[in-house]
């Protein structure tokens, strides 16, 4: 089962991850061990594989060129992306449903 994992990331910004669910997950040392054969299957399925670094996502191995399996998201979730992503170009910033200040009343604070 897809883990989803929430930390810092290399430069200190916040990460999200949220693994396709079905994708393969292997830790560092299976994916070096077998890795001749983790390539020769990826090549074969045109699945991902999200390599894990002390249980957390570390890499993600993808195939290349038109072997490359197309994910698509379920219809429920694309209608709410859909949906956030036209208020946020509607209504930048306004998650609270009070009425937005303006530029002079916010600065006679």
């Amino acid at each position: 089962m897809a883990v989803p994992y929430v930390g810092l990331g290399k430069h200190g910004f916040l990460v999200f991850v949220l693994p396709i669910p079905g994708m393969k997950q292997l830790n560092l040392r299976e994916a070096n061990q077998g890795f001749s054969r983790l390539v020769r299957e990826i090549e074969r399925t045109g699945e991902r594989v999200l390599v894990l670094r002390n249980g957390k996502p570390g890499v993600e191995i993808i195939p290349s060129g038109k072997g490359r399996a197309v994910h698509r998201r379920p219809l429920e979730q694309e209608r709410a992306i859909r949906a956030f992503l036209k208020s946020a170009r509607t209504r930048p910033g306004d998650s609270s449903g009070k009425r937005r200040r303006t530029r002079d009343e916010l600065h006679e604070r």
